[in-house]
């Protein structure tokens, strides 16, 4: 072995050397992972203008997210408290802390109270009042008849807001009179069809049991014009449609303002 050789070799088992050696590897290597993996995204100033731009603009949303999650959650909690009743007092004084409190007690609704809600709600069940009063001087609307049939008598159980009115078949129902159609909807209990139909001076009529519906929601109609069908063809001891009157939220009999039968 060459002496150079020698030297070369006792210069590398040196302990300082090693150390120097080694160090330089580690540093390539981490060098290389960060260049080679994501880990570059940590260093500082590493990232560009439209990376930067999208962090911020995440972190923004994320916040903002954050923010809406818990003003939901906070009224969420507070329907729950109101649910439970576990809503706590106030606190507050008044102003004057000599003047004593007026405690509220929640005293049951006496049966005068109750009678007198019922009655209101039974009044103010479509909203009538709040249009123009009735003008004596107006002339009195005709109502035609809606349908050709007889009246169906029911026990004393029977639903004393709805007149039911027996059909020969499937015929056409009719308007009485000009009015608007306020709502169109099937009802699964009777399996048909129900219309409200709203008129001048207060007046308003529905008919439910329609087997098909020729008219829409906000629909001006006609007096005479057909509205739909009602009937059952197959079974003609199931044949029939309810009918019912209000005039300024109070139920009134069908056959005292058109001729039914």
């Amino acid at each position: 072995m060459s002496p150079k050789l020698k030297v070369l070799i006792n210069f590398l088992w040196k302990k300082r050397t090693l150390y120097v050696l080694l160090g330089m590897l580690i540093a390539v290597g981490i060098f290389i992972l960060i260049l080679a993996t994501t880990l570059n995204v940590y260093l500082p100033g590493y990232l560009d203008v439209d990376k930067r731009a999208f962090v911020m603009e995440s972190a923004l949303r994320i916040d903002s997210l954050e923010v809406e999650n818990n003003l939901r959650m906070a009224y969420l909690n507070n329907m729950l408290d109101i649910l439970h009743d576990r809503v706590k007092t106030d606190n507050l004084l008044p102003y004057d802390s000599t003047v004593p409190r007026i405690q509220d007690t929640l005293l049951p609704a006496s049966e005068r109270e109750q009678a007198f809600v019922a009655k209101y709600e039974n009044r103010e069940r479509f909203g009538l009042n709040a249009l123009d009063q009735l003008n004596p001087t107006t002339p009195t609307i005709v109502f035609l008849a809606p349908v050709r049939g007889r009246i169906i008598h029911y026990d004393d159980d029977a639903t004393p807001t709805e007149t039911h009115i027996e059909l020969d078949g499937n015929v056409t129902v009719l308007a009485p009179t000009e009015g608007t159609v306020v709502s169109v909807s099937y009802l699964m209990n009777i399996g048909g069809y129900q219309l409200v139909l709203q008129h001048a001076q207060d007046y308003l009529t529905i008919y439910n049991n329609l087997t098909s519906v020729m008219v829409e929601p906000g629909q001006k109609v006609k007096s005479g014009q057909v509205m739909g069908h009602a009937g059952n063809v197959e079974d003609p001891s199931d044949s029939w449609m309810g009918l019912s009157a209000w005039h300024k939220g109070e139920y009134i009999d069908p056959e005292t303002i058109m001729p039914i039968e």
